[in-house]
Protein backbone atom coordinates (compact mmCIF):
# COMPACT_ATOMS: atom_id res chain seq x y z
CA UNK A 1 0.00 0.00 0.00
CA UNK A 2 1.53 3.26 -1.10
CA UNK A 3 2.13 5.86 1.55
CA UNK A 4 0.60 9.30 1.16
CA UNK A 5 3.12 11.94 0.21
CA UNK A 6 1.02 14.85 1.50
CA UNK A 7 2.12 16.80 4.53
CA UNK A 8 -0.02 18.93 6.83
CA UNK A 9 1.79 22.11 5.86
CA UNK A 10 1.25 21.39 2.14
CA UNK A 11 -2.57 21.21 2.45
CA UNK A 12 -4.61 24.05 1.02
CA UNK A 13 -6.52 24.48 4.27
CA UNK A 14 -3.41 25.08 6.35
CA UNK A 15 -1.48 23.10 8.87
CA UNK A 16 -4.44 22.13 11.00
CA UNK A 17 -6.63 21.00 8.10
CA UNK A 18 -7.46 17.37 7.65
CA UNK A 19 -8.50 15.72 4.43
CA UNK A 20 -11.94 14.27 4.79
CA UNK A 21 -13.00 11.12 2.91
CA UNK A 22 -13.76 11.83 -0.70
CA UNK A 23 -11.68 14.94 -1.14
CA UNK A 24 -9.12 13.07 -3.33
CA UNK A 25 -6.53 15.79 -3.44
CA UNK A 26 -2.92 14.91 -4.43
CA UNK A 27 0.38 16.57 -4.87
CA UNK A 28 1.84 17.40 -8.25
CA UNK A 29 4.73 19.41 -9.45
CA UNK A 30 2.59 22.54 -9.69
CA UNK A 31 0.83 22.06 -6.35
CA UNK A 32 -2.31 20.39 -5.20
CA UNK A 33 -4.90 19.18 -7.71
CA UNK A 34 -8.01 17.13 -7.15
CA UNK A 35 -11.52 16.49 -8.19
CA UNK A 36 -13.08 17.79 -4.90
CA UNK A 37 -16.22 15.98 -6.02
CA UNK A 38 -16.97 14.84 -2.53
CA UNK A 39 -16.74 18.35 -1.11
CA UNK A 40 -18.98 19.81 -3.78
CA UNK A 41 -21.54 17.07 -3.28
CA UNK A 42 -21.50 17.54 0.49
CA UNK A 43 -21.74 21.33 0.12
CA UNK A 44 -24.84 21.01 -2.08
CA UNK A 45 -26.54 18.80 0.49
CA UNK A 46 -25.61 21.22 3.26
CA UNK A 47 -27.11 24.16 1.35
CA UNK A 48 -30.35 22.25 0.91
CA UNK A 49 -30.50 21.53 4.64
CA UNK A 50 -29.85 25.19 5.45
CA UNK A 51 -32.59 26.33 3.08
CA UNK A 52 -35.11 23.88 4.56
CA UNK A 53 -34.21 24.94 8.10
CA UNK A 54 -34.44 28.65 7.21
CA UNK A 55 -37.87 28.22 5.61
CA UNK A 56 -39.14 26.29 8.62
CA UNK A 57 -37.83 28.98 10.97
CA UNK A 58 -39.52 31.78 9.01
CA UNK A 59 -42.86 29.93 8.98
CA UNK A 60 -42.63 29.30 12.74
CA UNK A 61 -41.77 32.97 13.38
CA UNK A 62 -44.75 34.18 11.33
CA UNK A 63 -47.10 31.85 13.23
CA UNK A 64 -45.71 33.09 16.53
CA UNK A 65 -46.21 36.75 15.55
CA UNK A 66 -49.79 36.09 14.39
CA UNK A 67 -50.59 34.36 17.67
CA UNK A 68 -49.16 37.31 19.63
CA UNK A 69 -51.27 39.81 17.65
CA UNK A 70 -54.46 37.79 18.20
CA UNK A 71 -53.73 37.48 21.93
CA UNK A 72 -53.05 41.20 22.29
CA UNK A 73 -56.23 42.10 20.43
CA UNK A 74 -58.43 39.81 22.48
CA UNK A 75 -56.96 40.84 25.82
CA UNK A 76 -57.08 44.55 25.01
CA UNK A 77 -60.69 44.38 23.90
CA UNK A 78 -61.62 43.14 27.33
CA UNK A 79 -60.07 46.13 29.10
CA UNK A 80 -61.51 49.62 29.45
CA UNK A 81 -59.40 52.74 29.99
CA UNK A 82 -59.26 54.08 33.51
CA UNK A 83 -61.35 57.22 33.63
CA UNK A 84 -59.76 59.75 35.94
CA UNK A 85 -60.83 62.70 33.81
CA UNK A 86 -57.61 64.44 34.75
CA UNK A 87 -55.54 66.64 32.52
CA UNK A 88 -53.46 63.60 31.54
CA UNK A 89 -55.99 60.87 30.87
CA UNK A 90 -58.66 63.21 29.55
CA UNK A 91 -56.85 66.26 28.24
CA UNK A 92 -58.51 69.64 28.36
CA UNK A 93 -59.46 70.99 24.97
CA UNK A 94 -58.25 74.56 25.01
CA UNK A 95 -56.54 76.05 22.01
CA UNK A 96 -53.64 78.42 21.51
CA UNK A 97 -54.22 82.15 21.83
CA UNK A 98 -55.39 83.93 18.71
CA UNK A 99 -51.97 85.42 17.97
CA UNK A 100 -50.54 81.92 17.64
CA UNK A 101 -52.96 80.68 14.99
CA UNK A 102 -52.53 80.80 11.27
CA UNK A 103 -55.34 83.35 11.14
CA UNK A 104 -53.63 85.60 13.71
CA UNK A 105 -54.72 89.02 12.47
CA UNK A 106 -58.24 87.88 11.69
CA UNK A 107 -58.68 85.51 14.61
CA UNK A 108 -61.32 87.68 16.27
CA UNK A 109 -63.77 87.58 13.42
CA UNK A 110 -63.89 87.71 9.65
CA UNK A 111 -67.46 88.82 9.11
CA UNK A 112 -68.76 85.26 8.88
CA UNK A 113 -72.49 84.56 8.81
CA UNK A 114 -74.30 83.91 12.08
CA UNK A 115 -77.62 82.87 10.57
CA UNK A 116 -78.80 79.48 11.81
CA UNK A 117 -81.81 77.25 11.55
CA UNK A 118 -84.46 76.75 14.21
CA UNK A 119 -83.51 77.35 17.83
CA UNK A 120 -79.84 77.57 16.86
CA UNK A 121 -80.45 81.10 15.58
CA UNK A 122 -81.03 82.22 19.17
CA UNK A 123 -78.25 80.14 20.75
CA UNK A 124 -75.24 80.64 18.49
CA UNK A 125 -74.94 84.37 19.35
CA UNK A 126 -74.80 83.41 23.04
CA UNK A 127 -71.66 81.32 22.51
CA UNK A 128 -68.50 83.36 23.03
CA UNK A 129 -64.77 83.00 22.51
CA UNK A 130 -62.76 83.24 25.74
CA UNK A 131 -58.99 83.73 25.66
CA UNK A 132 -56.05 84.52 27.94
CA UNK A 133 -52.39 85.16 27.21
CA UNK A 134 -51.71 81.43 26.96
CA UNK A 135 -54.87 79.62 25.82
CA UNK A 136 -58.18 80.13 24.08
CA UNK A 137 -61.47 78.32 24.55
CA UNK A 138 -65.20 78.87 24.47
CA UNK A 139 -68.02 79.91 26.78
CA UNK A 140 -71.75 80.58 26.83
CA UNK A 141 -73.73 83.53 28.19
CA UNK A 142 -76.31 82.19 30.66
CA UNK A 143 -77.67 85.54 31.92
CA UNK A 144 -78.66 88.54 29.74
CA UNK A 145 -76.80 90.89 32.10
CA UNK A 146 -73.55 89.31 30.94
CA UNK A 147 -72.74 86.19 32.95
CA UNK A 148 -70.57 83.72 31.00
CA UNK A 149 -70.24 80.07 32.00
CA UNK A 150 -67.02 78.38 30.89
CA UNK A 151 -64.35 75.91 32.04
CA UNK A 152 -61.94 76.68 34.86
CA UNK A 153 -58.97 75.50 32.82
CA UNK A 154 -59.83 78.04 30.12
CA UNK A 155 -59.46 81.07 32.42
CA UNK A 156 -56.65 79.52 34.46
CA UNK A 157 -55.29 81.84 37.13
CA UNK A 158 -56.19 85.01 35.25
CA UNK A 159 -58.54 87.53 36.84
CA UNK A 160 -59.42 89.12 33.49
CA UNK A 161 -59.97 87.47 30.11
CA UNK A 162 -60.71 88.56 26.56
CA UNK A 163 -64.22 87.72 25.37
CA UNK A 164 -65.47 87.96 21.80
CA UNK A 165 -69.26 88.28 21.68
CA UNK A 166 -71.28 87.55 18.53
CA UNK A 167 -68.05 87.28 16.59
CA UNK A 168 -67.58 91.05 16.62
CA UNK A 169 -67.65 92.65 20.10
CA UNK A 170 -64.29 92.46 21.84
CA UNK A 171 -64.76 92.80 25.56
CA UNK A 172 -62.81 92.28 28.77
CA UNK A 173 -64.46 89.96 31.24
CA UNK A 174 -63.80 89.60 34.95
CA UNK A 175 -63.38 86.11 36.39
CA UNK A 176 -65.33 86.11 39.64
CA UNK A 177 -65.92 82.44 40.45
CA UNK A 178 -63.89 79.28 39.84
CA UNK A 179 -64.45 75.68 40.84
CA UNK A 180 -61.22 73.92 39.83
CA UNK A 181 -62.45 70.54 41.08
CA UNK A 182 -65.48 70.47 38.80
CA UNK A 183 -63.65 72.53 36.14
CA UNK A 184 -66.20 75.36 35.94
CA UNK A 185 -65.91 79.15 36.03
CA UNK A 186 -68.05 82.28 35.75
CA UNK A 187 -66.99 85.43 33.93
CA UNK A 188 -68.80 88.77 34.24
CA UNK A 189 -69.00 90.99 31.15
CA UNK A 190 -69.38 94.79 31.20
CA UNK A 191 -72.99 95.90 31.87
CA UNK A 192 -75.22 95.36 28.88
CA UNK A 193 -77.99 93.30 27.34
CA UNK A 194 -76.62 90.07 25.87
CA UNK A 195 -78.08 87.14 23.98
CA UNK A 196 -78.17 84.19 26.38
CA UNK A 197 -78.94 80.47 26.58
CA UNK A 198 -81.07 78.70 29.17
CA UNK A 199 -79.87 75.93 31.45
CA UNK A 200 -81.72 72.64 31.23
CA UNK A 201 -82.52 70.10 33.93
CA UNK A 202 -80.65 67.01 34.98
CA UNK A 203 -83.68 64.97 34.00
CA UNK A 204 -83.25 66.27 30.44
CA UNK A 205 -80.07 64.22 30.07
CA UNK A 206 -81.17 60.89 28.61
CA UNK A 207 -79.00 58.12 27.21
CA UNK A 208 -79.13 58.12 23.42
CA UNK A 209 -80.75 61.56 23.19
CA UNK A 210 -79.47 63.90 20.44
CA UNK A 211 -77.10 66.69 21.50
CA UNK A 212 -75.42 69.66 19.85
CA UNK A 213 -71.98 71.06 20.72
CA UNK A 214 -71.03 74.65 19.91
CA UNK A 215 -67.61 76.23 20.29
CA UNK A 216 -64.46 77.53 18.66
CA UNK A 217 -62.34 74.45 17.79
CA UNK A 218 -58.69 75.14 17.01
CA UNK A 219 -59.46 78.82 17.75
CA UNK A 220 -60.34 79.22 14.09
CA UNK A 221 -61.32 82.66 12.88
CA UNK A 222 -64.96 83.34 12.20
CA UNK A 223 -68.25 82.17 13.78
CA UNK A 224 -68.61 79.29 16.21
CA UNK A 225 -68.70 75.71 14.95
CA UNK A 226 -71.73 73.46 15.44
CA UNK A 227 -71.48 69.65 15.68
CA UNK A 228 -74.00 67.02 16.67
CA UNK A 229 -74.07 63.62 18.36
CA UNK A 230 -75.85 61.73 21.11
CA UNK A 231 -75.55 61.16 24.85
CA UNK A 232 -73.31 58.09 24.84
CA UNK A 233 -73.02 57.64 28.58
CA UNK A 234 -73.71 59.38 31.89
CA UNK A 235 -71.39 58.79 34.82
CA UNK A 236 -70.46 60.28 38.16
CA UNK A 237 -66.83 60.93 39.06
CA UNK A 238 -66.60 61.03 42.87
CA UNK A 239 -62.98 62.19 42.88
CA UNK A 240 -64.12 65.36 41.08
CA UNK A 241 -67.55 65.58 42.69
CA UNK A 242 -69.27 65.93 39.35
CA UNK A 243 -71.48 64.17 36.88
CA UNK A 244 -70.25 64.09 33.30
CA UNK A 245 -71.86 63.35 29.96
CA UNK A 246 -70.01 61.31 27.38
CA UNK A 247 -70.85 62.20 23.78
CA UNK A 248 -69.71 61.33 20.28
CA UNK A 249 -70.23 64.88 19.00
CA UNK A 250 -67.04 66.12 17.34
CA UNK A 251 -64.95 67.97 19.92
CA UNK A 252 -61.54 69.52 19.27
CA UNK A 253 -58.94 71.74 20.87
CA UNK A 254 -60.57 75.10 21.59
CA UNK A 255 -64.03 73.68 22.34
CA UNK A 256 -63.56 73.69 26.12
CA UNK A 257 -66.13 75.81 27.93
CA UNK A 258 -68.63 75.66 25.09
CA UNK A 259 -72.17 74.40 25.65
CA UNK A 260 -73.58 70.97 25.04
CA UNK A 261 -77.27 71.41 24.17
CA UNK A 262 -80.28 69.13 24.11
CA UNK A 263 -82.85 68.90 21.32
CA UNK A 264 -84.68 71.95 22.71
CA UNK A 265 -81.60 74.16 22.71
CA UNK A 266 -81.06 74.12 26.48
CA UNK A 267 -77.61 73.83 27.98
CA UNK A 268 -77.16 70.38 29.52
CA UNK A 269 -73.39 70.42 29.80
CA UNK A 270 -70.14 72.37 29.49
CA UNK A 271 -67.51 70.74 27.28
CA UNK A 272 -64.28 69.97 29.09
CA UNK A 273 -62.26 67.13 27.54
CA UNK A 274 -61.74 64.68 24.72
CA UNK A 275 -60.26 61.19 24.84
CA UNK A 276 -57.94 61.01 21.83
CA UNK A 277 -55.96 57.84 22.48
CA UNK A 278 -55.63 54.87 24.80
CA UNK A 279 -52.28 53.11 25.25
CA UNK A 280 -50.94 54.93 22.17
CA UNK A 281 -53.93 53.78 20.10
CA UNK A 282 -56.12 56.49 18.54
CA UNK A 283 -59.73 56.73 19.63
CA UNK A 284 -62.71 58.66 18.30
CA UNK A 285 -66.12 59.75 19.48
CA UNK A 286 -65.27 59.92 23.20
CA UNK A 287 -65.67 63.41 24.65
CA UNK A 288 -66.91 64.67 27.99
CA UNK A 289 -68.94 67.58 29.30
CA UNK A 290 -69.73 68.53 32.90
CA UNK A 291 -73.43 67.75 33.35
CA UNK A 292 -76.03 70.42 34.09
CA UNK A 293 -76.81 68.57 37.32
CA UNK A 294 -73.38 69.45 38.68
CA UNK A 295 -73.60 72.96 37.24
CA UNK A 296 -76.93 73.93 38.83
CA UNK A 297 -76.89 71.90 42.03
CA UNK A 298 -73.24 72.09 43.03
CA UNK A 299 -71.49 74.92 41.19
CA UNK A 300 -74.13 77.62 40.82
CA UNK A 301 -75.75 76.56 44.08
CA UNK A 302 -72.50 77.20 45.93
CA UNK A 303 -72.05 80.64 44.34
CA UNK A 304 -75.49 81.75 45.52
CA UNK A 305 -74.67 80.84 49.10
CA UNK A 306 -71.42 82.82 49.19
Amino acid sequence: MAQSTDKPHDRPWGKSSVCRPGCNYRLSDNGITGTLAGILSEGSQMRQKVLIFSASFVVALICLLCAAVVFEATTSMGKAPTEHASGNSLPAVTGLPATYTGASKAAYGTGGRLEATGWLSGIVPAVVRVSTKSVAGSGVVIEPIGVVLTSAHVVGDDTHVKVLVEDSKRLTGTVYWIDATRDLALVRLPPGDYRSASLGQGSDVILGAPVTAIGYPLNLAGPATVTTGIVSRILYQPEFQREVIQTDAAINVGSSGGPLLDANGQVIGIIRSVFREYQSRPTSGISYAVSVSSITDDFLGSTLTQ
